[in-house]
């Protein structure tokens, strides 16, 4: 190489490390198939979107893996694929189905109960305690002190879970709702797994 070309490679060089850093930044991130936002998003990278409401009694996932080869049967393979998801179990529901002309895989767990719990600096009065609620003493985690913590009435919990087969991806998409929330979780959820993602 002369050396006026050699000192023109070494004056673009910068140039192109800069645009090849502004490419970098302004790259589109996340699963792009997301093309909705069932409720507001919480977390994203480009293999996990999350969601969920200000409460936190609804919480969407949706996460992708790249397909190895063709899978006769999602029920079976999606624990390898996503080894920390849900576990399916005698008394769920499960259901084959079509979405957007994909093979999918449908479960509805069954309903369990949980209690909500709200830890205090201080015991509340009696009469601040709201209905349905009870006061109890607990340790500290971190500490080991004991701590006032008001402990919820039972409030049931729905869980769902999609796995849909595209061409390129696998997608797991999960929902849990708790309480008043099921019904019109369940009914966005639906729609989101429907019409919300442009599965690859």
């Amino acid at each position: 190489m002369s050396k006026h070309g050699l000192s023109l490679l070494l004056k673009l060089l910068p140039a192109l490390a800069v645009v090849g850093l502004a490419l970098g930044c302004f790259a589109t991130r996340g699963i792009v198939e997301v093309t909705a936002e069932p409720f507001p998003k919480t977390y994203e990278d480009d293999s996990i979107v999350r969601f969920g409401d200000k409460d936190d009694t609804v919480f969407v996932e949706v996460r992708r893996a790249k397909k190895t080869g063709r899978l006769d049967n999602l029920a079976i393979h999606y624990r390898a694929l996503f080894p920390d998801s849900e576990i399916v179990r005698p008394g769920d529901q499960e259901q084959y189905l079509k979405i957007d002309g994909k093979n999918a895989y449908k479960v509805t767990f069954r309903t369990k109960y949980i209690r909500r719990r709200k830890p205090l600096e201080k015991a509340p009065s009696p009469e601040d305690i709201p209905a349905g609620w009870t006061l109890q003493t607990i340790a500290e985690p971190a500490t080991g002190k004991p701590i006032p913590v008001l402990l919820g009435p039972p409030t049931p919990q729905q869980r769902v879970m999609y796995l849909v087969e595209g061409d390129v991806y696998l997608y797991y998409v999960y929902m849990r709702a708790d309480g008043d929330s099921i019904t019109p979780a369940r009914e966005k959820f639906d729609e989101f797994v429907r019409k919300g993602i442009a599965y690859k």
